[in-house]
């Protein structure tokens, strides 16, 4: 009889508690959700889904099963219990990273007919971490500009039980030089006024610099339609998992939310063969003096339609005349387009705690001309946003100027990716999810989109990635965008042709050969008057009198005073000109015309009569 006791005793001890019973149930409802959203996410192939799935349920029934009914000792089900839990927090955090995953997917392709617009809010370096600080603060807002991006920004603030003490101002310079001087706390700054302050920005008055002095302590987004003239649809292919196709990669001279009209500086095809995993890189140097054409959108570019410009100003057009453009001038079909400006590359870089790159001797740089902020040295540098922006645009500095910087933008691409695919990933998956969904647009699909992502999960294909850039010859020639004559490149037919044929042997399956005077590995090269190839340096992004041009002036010397703004010209009458003094910095300072009339961020002189 004691016997029977003892036993129905030890039978009692192996039954497992209800606290078990939730956790258990806990974890395989965590493991259902994860399925659920990589079956939502569909990126995965068909077997590779398969197997993740029946391994995710395999594996968690008979952890399950073992802790509630067959873990005797204690030490065994104490493990299997915190195995079990472990289990349920990854599942839940896996879950979510593929959620956000596919929202930022949604996000990117979406912005094909709306555009995300973007509030920020800045405070000096070092008065303020996070958005908790703002708490009873004084917080400068502009009157006018973006009534519903600002309010939409004070509302999510006080749902966070955040109630900072709004300013408001009617001029942006103002409100900057308040931050500046201590007489406010932060500003909400839409981000469509971050051009106007490099526009008006000098030697003294340090307008653009604002990313340079600042912290972001909270950035608030929301959608709005897109100008119908400038919505520019796809070209795409019946499969982007076996048909060849071509992306143009435009790259804005803007901060802050990616407008429909900006100078595209940065102007990249890539040909893409899936079948073959050949892959071939172009970049066009931003002053081609070519046709604009505006077949994607007559009424986008019709001021413009069948004249002769700089490739850049195109851009003003919007991407779909960029897009044109391009087509005409290399005579190949461009299927997609990717939109990116200076905000993205910042954004991305500080969202994953930022990138390390490594300098060769005789690389250094001890201050960056594009922003002012601190250089490289030789070896291993860890770059925050600003600095690998200032980074990819340095030229100035260099012997070879522009071939430099194209290296200095692959070794930003070369850190990003090892950044990306580091440990260290995880913990900032979150915010790069976020900088990602608004750090560039595509009119391609968010079906395509995943395509692709399968396609290199399916089979991992080993690309041979190529790149050819292409420099010409200067000139001065007249721009109708700036209404007056500017120093471009003439496009060499040659190169051109050369150009053409390399990307349609990727399309037609063929492996391109690039000869080496045109390799981006190789020094840069044109063609001169008799048929031979000669070294260049290009310094063709700078607007100029021929017959009374000077070399920028570097206005990074270290020589001005912090008190900087004491001196600034006064901004804020609404009839005041914003350019009373030459501008001299060449990449960043910009000259304010009278509206409907376009600019160019280089050094600028009053258009020739």
């Amino acid at each position: 009889m004691a016997k029977k006791k003892v036993d129905r005793r030890r039978k009692f001890r192996r039954r497992a508690g209800p606290i078990c019973w939730i956790v258990s149930l806990l974890a395989l409802a965590a493991v259902g959700y994860l399925i659920f959203e990589l079956i939502r996410l569909d990126i995965l192939p068909v077997y590779m889904m398969i197997l993740v799935c029946l391994g995710l349920i395999l594996v968690s029934f008979l952890i399950i099963r073992f802790w509630l009914f067959k873990s005797r000792r204690p030490i065994s089900r104490y493990l299997t219990g915190l195995i079990v839990i472990i289990l349920a927090l990854s599942c839940s955090l896996a879950g979510k990273y593929v959620k956000d995953t596919s929202i930022m997917l949604d996000r990117v392709t979406d912005l094909t007919d709306k555009m995300a617009n973007t509030v920020t809010v800045y405070a000096m370096i070092n008065n303020m971490d996070s958005e908790k600080d703002l708490d009873q603060t004084s917080l400068g807002v502009m009157r006018q500009e973006e009534p519903e991006g600002t309010q939409g920004l004070l509302n999510s603030l006080d749902k966070k039980g955040i109630h900072p003490q709004t300013v408001e101002y009617d001029s942006v310079y103002q409100l900057v030089d308040d931050l500046y001087n201590g007489e406010i706390s932060a500003i909400a700054l839409p981000e469509q006024l971050h051009d106007a302050l490099n526009e008006a920005a000098n030697d003294v008055n340090r307008y653009n610099a604002l990313t340079t002095f600042t912290n972001v302590v909270d950035q608030y987004i929301y959608y709005t339609d897109r100008d119908a003239s400038m919505l520019n649809p796809a070209d795409p292919v019946n499969n982007v998992m076996t048909d060849p196709f071509v992306v143009l990669i435009s790259g804005n001279d803007s901060y802050g939310t990616l407008n429909s009209v900006s100078r595209s500086d940065v102007n990249m095809l890539v040909a893409i063969n899936p079948k073959t995993a050949e892959i071939l890189m172009v970049s066009l140097p931003r002053d081609t003096y070519t046709e604009i054409t505006c077949k994607k959108n007559q009424t986008a570019c019709e001021g413009l339609q069948g004249q002769f410009d700089k490739l850049t100003h195109s851009g003003l057009y919007g991407v779909g005349t960029t897009e044109s453009t391009v087509e005409d001038l290399l005579d190949v079909p461009i299927n997609y387009t990717v939109r990116l400006n200076f905000s993205s590359l910042i954004n991305i870089v500080d969202a994953i705690g930022g990138i390390e790159v490594e300098v060769e001797p005789g690389l250094e740089v001890e201050t960056f001309y594009a922003n002012g902020t601190e250089g490289v040295k030789a070896g291993w540098n860890h770059l925050d946003g600003e600095r690998a922006l200032a980074f990819s645009r340095e030229r100035h500095a260099y012997s070879d100027g522009d071939n430099q910087r194209v290296k200095n933008q692959q070794t930003v691409m070369k850190a990003l990716i090892r950044a990306m695919i580091s440990p260290s990933m995880i913990s900032n998956y979150p915010k790069v999810m976020e900088a990602l969904s608004t750090a560039f647009e595509t009119n391609m699909s968010t079906k395509d989109v995943k395509r692709l992502l399968t396609l290199e999960l399916s089979r991992f294909p080993n690309w041979n990635i190529q790149s050819v850039a292409l420099v010409n010859s200067s000139s001065m020639e007249y721009s109708p965008s700036v209404q007056g004559f500017a120093s471009v490149t003439l496009a060499d037919e040659g190169q051109l042709q050369t150009v053409h044929d390399l990307i349609m042997d990727v399309l037609n399956g063929n492996n391109p050969v690039i000869p080496d005077i045109y390799s981006t590995s190789s020094n840069t090269f044109h063609t001169s008057e008799d048929g031979t190839a000669e070294q260049v340096n290009e310094y063709s992004s700078e607007y100029y009198d021929p017959n009374t041009y000077q070399q920028p002036v570097d206005v990074y010397d270290n020589a001005w005073s912090e008190q900087y703004s004491d001196q600034q010209t006064d901004l804020y009458d609404q009839g005041a000109s914003v350019n009373e003094e030459p501008l001299s910095e060449p990449e960043n300072n910009e000259t304010i015309f009278d509206e409907g009339q376009h600019y160019d961020p280089e050094v600028f002189v009053e258009p020739l009569p």
